[in-house]
């Protein structure tokens, strides 16, 4: 997703001045299945930050996030957002793209920088010699390992099942407990199924329902760009690292790193990722804080906040409930900057 919609930019920003190439190693139902494997949810705001990209696929709208915590009532909040098809906006990115980028069906198996050029081995044995490289390439990015290996990432095992039973079609549903060490499970709307996951190993499977598994790369440390080489989205581990919403960030990277290459300055998409709230501190450490409580402080951090979560609440909490400030610091972000 995040290589798509560097491609796109890159192309459409330079007035297709720049010879664009995007190398996808899967095909068919094999690529298809991996790109579903995600809770397929993105706020409105994506929507508006990513034009002229194309945002096809849309299953629901969605109006409320509905947070269940040990101990206390659901808090409802009010958020504007949609449950995508992934393949079908991928689909529409890729239609689009199509128009002025070279799609090669191949694997990546080296990447060498020899002298201010990047020279990239694919495995039918031909290679591609270019002037950037925007790694794209997911949470095992070749990319990050053999040209940023200052880039450093956690990894979570999610386990994501399609469950044959409708779901409230316009609320997204989380639920905290210790046994998620940090996360939550999850409950969304799927066209008549639904979509729900949680940390592999963490819960019982539901029955009747199909299995998916993959890594989700979050809280980064080092660098994003080296030379001019960078990563976007999974490969620079750029999902939010305390509601782990990757779509948004995807794209968004994927924007940024494109406008740095056609100024020639790649270093400046580093730069711009840094000043934006997608990258606040305040989401590692209240990620960190939530990993160490157990259901008893679950349900004492979340005492006062009340039903219906407004900043108001957060700030009473805070207020009275000093030690967990560090949560009430990072929980009215998310609505901006958390999906």
């Amino acid at each position: 997703m995040a290589g798509l919609s560097a491609a796109f930019h890159a192309s459409e920003l330079s007035g297709g001045s720049l010879s664009v190439a995007v190398v996808e190693r899967l095909e068919g139902a094999a690529y298809e299945r991996y790109h579903r494997i995600c809770g397929e949810g993105v706020s409105k705001r994506a929507r508006k930050e990513i034009q002229p990209l194309p945002f096809n696929g849309v299953l629901h709208e969605i109006h409320e996030l509905v947070e269940n915590w040990p101990g206390h009532a659901p808090i409802v909040y009010k958020a504007e957002g949609y449950i995508v098809n992934r393949p079908e906006l991928l689909k529409g990115i890729r239609q689009e793209a199509t128009k002025s980028v070279s799609f090669i069906q191949d694997a990546v198996r080296s990447i060498q920088n020899e002298d201010g050029t990047y020279l990239s081995t694919l495995a039918s044995g031909t290679s591609i010699s270019s002037r950037f490289v925007v790694g794209a390439d997911g949470a095992m990015s070749k990319v990050r390992t053999q040209l940023i290996p200052e880039h450093k990432r956690r990894l979570i095992w999610a386990d994501r099942y399609l469950v044959d039973a409708p779901s409230e079609p316009h609320a997204l549903h989380f639920y905290y407990d210790e046994r998620y060490h940090g996360a939550y499970r999850w409950s969304f709307p799927c066209g008549d199924r639904t979509n729900m996951g949680f940390p592999q190993g963490c819960d019982v499977a539901p029955e009747n329902s199909i299995l998916h598994r993959r890594a989700i790369p979050f809280q980064r440390a080092g660098p994003l760009v080296k030379g001019n080489a960078c990563l976007v989205g999974d490969a620079g581990a750029l999902a939010n690292p305390l509601t782990f919403a990757g779509i948004r960030t995807a794209l968004l990277s994927g924007k940024l790193a494109a406008a740095a290459i056609v100024k020639g300055d790649l270093s400046s998409y580093e730069r711009a990722w840094n000043r934006i709230g997608f990258s606040s501190p305040r989401f590692t450490d209240a990620f960190n804080a939530l990993e160490r409580m157990d259901n008893r402080q679950l349900a004492e951090c979340m005492k006062f906040v009340g039903k219906k979560a407004d900043v108001i609440g957060y700030l009473r909490s805070s207020l009275i409930n000093r030690k967990y400030r560090v949560l009430f610091r990072a929980f009215p972000l998310t609505d901006r900057y958390g999906w």
